[in-house]
C-alpha cells in the first residue's frame, strides 16, 4: 500500500512539474478517451478511433485536444486524424499506418512552429517482413484553426522498423527519435 501511495505522489508531482500539457489527453482503444486537464481524470465520450494498438493525440500547452489519430472501425490499412471537433481533417483520411502496429503512430510538434506537427507512422511491407516509415505534417493554422493534413504519406525509410515509434526531447531541446 505504501509504494501504492508513493507512486500516485510521484505521479501528481510530475504532472505538476510538467509545464506543457500537450499529453493531458489520451485517445485509444475502442472510442475511449481521458482528459487529465484539470487532474482528476475526465472520460471523452464520443471519440471516433477503433483501435487495437494504434493511436496518438496531442492537446495544446493548456490541455486542450488538438487533434488525434487512429483507425476507424479497426480498418487495419489505414488511419485517420481528427481534429478537437471529432471530425475527419481535411486530407486526413488514407493515412498510411497499421492498426495492429502498438505504437505506430507518433506525433512531434515542429521545433519552430508551434502550429504545425510531423506524424509519424509504420505501414508493414507487402511480404509483412520490415516496415515503411512515413510522415505527413498537419497543419493547425488552416481550416479555421481546426487544422489541415499538408503533406501526406511520405516515405521516410524502408529499413526494417519495430512497431514501436519513440520521440525524446535531447538536453539542447533539440527532439530526436528512433
Amino acid at each position: 500500500m505504501k509504494r501504492l501511495k508513493l507512486f500516485i505522489l510521484i505521479l501528481h508531482v510530475a504532472f505538476i512539474a510538467y509545464a506543457q500539457k500537450q499529453d493531458h489527453v489520451w485517445i485509444f482503444g475502442d472510442s475511449c478517451g481521458m482528459s487529465f486537464q484539470t487532474g482528476i481524470p475526465q472520460l471523452l465520450d464520443s471519440i471516433r478511433i477503433n483501435s487495437v494498438e494504434c493511436s496518438a493525440s496531442i492537446a495544446d500547452s493548456s490541455g486542450n485536444l488538438l487533434f488525434y489519430v487512429g483507425p476507424e472501425n479497426n480498418n487495419f490499412d489505414s488511419l485517420k486524424i481528427w481534429n478537437n471537433n471529432l471530425q475527419v481533417m481535411p486530407n486526413g483520411s488514407g493515412i498510411y499506418g497499421y492498426a495492429s502496429a502498438t505504437q505506430g503512430a507518433l506525433i512531434i510538434p515542429f521545433p519552430d512552429d508551434p502550429l504545425k506537427y510531423y506524424l509519424f507512422t509504420i505501414l508493414p511491407t507487402v511480404t509483412g517482413f520490415g516496415s515503411n516509415l512515413h510522415y505527413s505534417i498537419i497543419d493547425m493554422s488552416l481550416n479555421g484553426g481546426l487544422g489541415d493534413v499538408t503533406v501526406r504519406n511520405n516515405l521516410l525509410s524502408n529499413l526494417f522498423f519495430s512497431e514501436k515509434l519513440e520521440a525524446v526531447k535531447h538536453g539542447t531541446g533539440i527532439v530526436t527519435g528512433k
